[in-house]
């Protein structure tokens, strides 16, 4: 099932290689029994990792990890990220033969210190419900209530390309569902281009960026700094809170940037809801949008936004 399976271990290095396995190619954690460690200090660098059979993906972390690396990779299969302070760069991952939606998928995040930078992402697919790059709690369970702590997620000088046709679908969607701690989560996301190859209809968002309660707390998350500024591409950009947007409000946001982006072809240009605090929106160029090219909402009018 496994190609290969790092566990409870500390300072691998893996370089080269072809990797794959009817479920994973490669797999990082470990156990939760008495005197297991969390695995840490791993790099994964210039290997080849695919699967085959399993609607699975094909190079995964799980909750456990902390400190990891994947470096010029070549990855058929698309790539789940947990734990914290995970990279990403440098790699070509590839998905869209109807088993894996999401070139990225973020998952079991014990912390927010992640960066995904330098990559090439392709998609095949069609997938209306997740992000079809990155895709951080936008269709799953991954910022909650478990989440002990925040950080920042980078997401820089990535080329997302869709291979396939399109219709109403999102690039990049971060959620949190419920995290209750302290420490803010930032968001930093910059100088990435999303083009359609076959340029034969439009995407919904570029960037997705919400918040919803869960279940088990009713907590809207602890967002910090949302800094948007100089992507191209297809797609516009949407931050609001509740995944339904029946009650939008991403209002725990502590200061809110969207510059210098080139936006064409999407649902709307900016749609910023629910605002609460600083926002700054500026030098941005946004054409053929299906509706309003630029909307900011605030929630409370004795604190208007600034």
């Amino acid at each position: 099932d496994y190609g290969l399976v790092i566990s409870n271990s500390h300072n691998v290095t893996v370089r080269g290689g072809y990797y794959s396995g009817g479920r994973h190619g490669i797999s990082t954690g470990g156990g939760d029994h008495v005197g297991c460690s969390p695995s840490r200090f791993i790099t994964v660098s210039g290997t080849t990792i695919t699967n085959t059979g399993a609607q699975i993906f094909a190079a995964d972390n799980h909750g456990n990890i902390d400190y990891m690396i994947w470096d010029n990779c070549e990855i058929d299969g698309g790539i789940a990220i947990g734990g914290d302070n995970v990279t990403v760069s440098n790699c070509h991952i590839q998905v869209g033969d109807g088993t894996i939606n999401e070139c990225i998928y973020g998952a079991e995040f014990r912390g927010c210190s992640m960066s995904i930078h330098n990559n090439i992402l392709e998609n095949n697919g069609n997938y209306t419900s997740t992000g079809n790059f990155v895709n951080i709690g936008g269709s799953n369970l991954c910022i909650t209530h478990s989440t002990t702590k925040g950080g920042t997620i980078t997401i820089t000088d990535n080329l997302m390309k869709y291979v396939g046709t399109l219709s109403d679908v999102d690039a990049i969607k971060l959620a949190q569902r419920g995290y209750t701690g302290d420490e803010k989560v930032n968001v930093l996301i910059s100088r990435n281009t999303i083009n359609n190859e076959s340029l034969t209809t439009s995407a919904d968002f570029a960037l997705h960026i919400e918040a919803t309660p869960d279940s088990d707390t009713a907590a809207l998350g602890n967002w910090g700094h949302i800094t948007i500024s100089n992507n191209q591409g297809l797609g516009g950009i949407h931050l609001a809170d509740n995944i339904s947007a029946t009650d939008p409000t991403i209002g725990t946001a502590e200061y809110i940037t969207v510059t210098d982006n080139t936006l064409t072809d999407g649902q709307y240009g900016i749609s910023l809801r629910g605002i609460k605090r600083i926002v700054n929106v500026s030098g941005n160029m946004i054409k053929d949008m299906e509706a309003h090219p630029v909307t900011i909402y605030g929630t409370d009018a004795d604190n208007p936004v600034e």
